[in-house]
């Protein structure tokens, strides 16, 4: 599917909450991959030519922010968009 997206033939939407998933899953137990190679992974994936996310800017930032600090993509996708609106994420556990 990616490979005819990136040819033109079909268009693929990109939501930050399926990156999350993502994220989520593949760090988790089962799979346990690094941070850093999820985020270099993905970050390709959000570059894909024929592949549209209207928040590519911020889920590329906050895939970094997630390998960088010990948040899920979730609190660092947030911690980006209340920056970008000059706000602040407020967290409870």
């Amino acid at each position: 599917m990616l490979e005819r997206a990136e040819h033109g033939d079909v268009r693929v939407v990109l939501d930050p909450l399926v990156v999350a998933e993502c994220c989520a899953l593949l760090h988790g137990p089962v799979y346990g991959i690094d941070k850093g190679r999820i985020t270099d992974t993905l970050t390709q994936l959000v570059m894909l030519n024929g592949l549209k996310s209207d928040d590519a800017i911020r889920i590329t930032e906050a895939l970094h922010l997630y390998a960088a600090q010990d948040l899920d993509f979730t609190d660092a996708y947030l911690s980006v968009v209340a920056r970008q609106m000059k706000g602040s994420v407020t967290h409870v556990d």
